[in-house]
C-alpha cells in the first residue's frame, strides 16, 4: 500500500490503517509511507526537509496509521538547496531506530540520489534503496503539471535507473 500524509488530508493513512487493523493483517502487507511534501500547494518551492520535519510527519503517518513502522519511507519531494548531508542522517536515524524497515524519494533527480547515498555510504549511513518516479506515457514537465518540484522520467533518467536497476 501507498500512503501519504498529503493524501485525502491525511485520512488516508487512518483508514488504511483501520482496514489493516481490523483484518490483522500488518504483517502480510507492505506499506510505503510518504511524508515531507510542501505544507501549501501554491507555494511548492517552500520544502520541508529540515530533520525535525522529516520525523514529525513519518511519527504522525504512524500514529494515524496505528502501528510502529512503515515498510518504506518516502521522502515526497525534494529541494536540491539542502545539502543532503543534512537530510540522510535523520533518514538513518529513523530506520536505526526501527520507524522505517527502508527508506526512499519521490521526485528526486538521478543525480541527487547519487550524492545522498555516496554521503550515506561515506559515512556509514542507510541509502536510499528506491525511488518513485511519476513515468507515465503521456510528456509531462513541471511546467505542463504547475509543480517545480515535480521529476517527471526523461531519457537520461531512465537510462540510469536501467543501468544501475535501481528500484
Amino acid at each position: 500500500f501507498d500512503t501519504a500524509r498529503m493524501y485525502f488530508d491525511g485520512e488516508c493513512d487512518k483508514m488504511l490503517g483501520k482496514y489493516i487493523s481490523d483484518r490483522g493483517i500488518r504483517a502480510d502487507v507492505t506499506v510505503c509511507m510518504k511524508g515531507c511534501y510542501p505544507a501549501d500547494g501554491a507555494k511548492m518551492h517552500i520544502s520541508r526537509l529540515s530533520p525535525a520535519e522529516i520525523r514529525f510527519d513519518l511519527e504522525e503517518s504512524l500514529r494515524a496509521f496505528g502501528t510502529d513502522y512503515a515498510d518504506l519511507y518516502l521522502l515526497h519531494r525534494d529541494d536540491p538547496r539542502i545539502p543532503v548531508g543534512e537530510i540522510m542522517p535523520t533518514l538513518d536515524a529513523l530506520v536505526r531506530e526501527g520507524k522505517a524497515r527502508a527508506v526512499g524519494v519521490s521526485n528526486w533527480t538521478v543525480g541527487r540520489i547519487q550524492m545522498a547515498n555516496e554521503f550515506a555510504k561515506e559515512n556509514g549511513l542507510e541509502t536510499l534503496s528506491v525511488s518513485q518516479m511519476h513515468f507515465s506515457l503521456a510528456l509531462t514537465t513541471p511546467p505542463l503539471t504547475g509543480d517545480i518540484t515535480h521529476v517527471p522520467m526523461n531519457a537520461t533518467e531512465e537510462m540510469w535507473y536501467r543501468e544501475t536497476d535501481f528500484p
